[in-house]
C-alpha cells in the first residue's frame, strides 16, 4: 500500500508538471519517474526515470515500478545467475556455459528491444570480468558492433547469437584464477568462493580438503603466492567493494555480508588492503557518480 501511495503521489505531481509545460510551451511532454531515494542517491532515481521513460515512449507518464513489472525480467533470479556466471568465469569452472544459458532463460518474457540490451550488458560484464583477470583480449572488443549485429538477428536466433558470442569471448580467456594449481587448492578456492560470507577458518578448509593444516598452509602459499588468510581477506574486501559500488547497504551491513562479525575489525582490514577506510572509499564512489 505504501508503494502504491508513493506511485500515485509522484504520478499526480508529474501530471501537474506535464500539463503546465504543455500549456506553456505547446509541446508534447513525456515524464519518467524513478523511485524515492535519499538525497545522496538521487542519481539512482534519475537513472531509473530515464530507463522507465525509454521503456514506453507512447505513454505520457511512466513510473519505474511499471517498467519493472512489465519488463518480463525476474530481477532476483537474474542477479543470482549473473553472480554464479561471473564467479564461475573467475574460477575457470566448467559450468559457465550452463549458467550463461540459465541467464538467457531469464530474458524469455522480455520484449525484443530490452532483451537485446540485456544480452549486450551481460556480454560487457563478462568481458570486464575477464579483463580484471588479465586473461583475455576483451580490451579490443567493439561493443557497438555487437549491438549493430544483434539488432539484425531474427528473433528466434537471438539466443544462438548470444551463445556464439559468449563462446568466442571465453576462448579468448587464456588464464583463470585456478589455473596451474593442485586439486587440493582448487577445491579450497571453490569452497571459499561459495562460503566467504560465513565463518571460515584455516582448520575448516584444510579439513574439508582432506589434508593437515600445516600441509595445506604450505601448498596454498606455494601455489598462490600468499597465505590463506591473506587470500581470504583480499577476496572479502573485493566483494565488499562490489557491494558498496552496486547497492545501498550501509558499511555495517556490508561487513556482515562478506563474513566479518566486527565492523571495527572490517574497517581495519579494509584500510590495510585499500589504504583508506571504507567510509572514505564509499564517499569517493558516490562523488564519482
Amino acid at each position: 500500500e505504501q508503494k502504491k501511495t508513493e506511485q500515485e503521489f509522484s504520478g499526480g505531481l508529474a501530471e501537474l508538471l506535464r500539463n503546465g509545460l504543455e500549456k506553456k510551451y505547446r509541446y508534447k511532454v513525456n515524464i519518467g519517474i524513478g523511485s524515492i531515494q535519499k538525497i545522496d542517491k538521487l542519481y539512482v532515481s534519475y537513472e531509473e526515470s530515464i530507463r522507465s521513460l525509454r521503456s514506453n515512449l507512447d505513454k505520457q507518464i511512466v513510473h519505474i515500478q511499471e517498467y519493472t513489472k512489465n519488463s518480463g525480467l525476474n530481477h532476483d533470479l537474474y542477479i543470482n545467475y549473473e553472480k554464479k556466471l561471473l564467479e564461475g568465469i573467475e574460477l575457470g569452472k566448467d559450468d559457465v556455459m550452463d549458467n550463461f544459458s540459465l541467464l538467457l532463460d531469464t530474458f524469455v518474457n522480455m520484449n525484443i528491444h530490452d532483451k537485446c540490451n540485456k544480452i549486450i550488458e551481460t556480454l560487457v560484464l563478462i568481458c570486464h570480468t575477464i579483463n580484471k583477470l588479465g586473461s583475455g583480449e576483451c580490451d579490443y572488443t567493439d561493443y557497438s558492433k555487437y549491438y549493430e549485429e544483434i539488432l539484425n538477428v531474427p528473433d528466434g536466433e537471438i539466443n544462438a547469437w548470444a551463445v556464439n558470442k559468449f563462446q568466442y569471448i571465453m576462448k579468448s580467456a587464456r588464464t583463470n584464477a585456478v589455473e596451474n594449481v593442485s586439486e587440493i587448492v582448487k577445491t579450497a578456492i571453490y569452497y571459499v568462493y561459495e562460503h566467504y560470507n560465513e565463518n571460515i577458518t584455516l582448520n575448516n578448509v584444510a579439513g574439508m580438503a582432506g589434508v593437515t593444516l600445516q600441509y595445506f598452509s604450505k601448498i596454498f602459499k606455494d601455489e598462490t603466492g600468499m597465505n590463506f588468510i591473506d587470500w581470504l581477506n583480499r577476496l572479502r574486501i573485493n566483494k565488499a567493494k562490489e557491494l558498496m559500488g552496486n547497492s545501498q547497504l550501509t558499511i555495517k551491513e556490508v561487513c556482515f555480508k562478506v563474513g566479518y562479525n566486527d565492523p571495527n575489525y572490517f574497517s581495519r582490514i579494509f584500510k590495510r588492503y585499500e589504504g583508506i577506510a571504507p567510509t572514505e572509499y564509499l564517499g569517493r564512489k558516490e562523488n564519482a557518480s
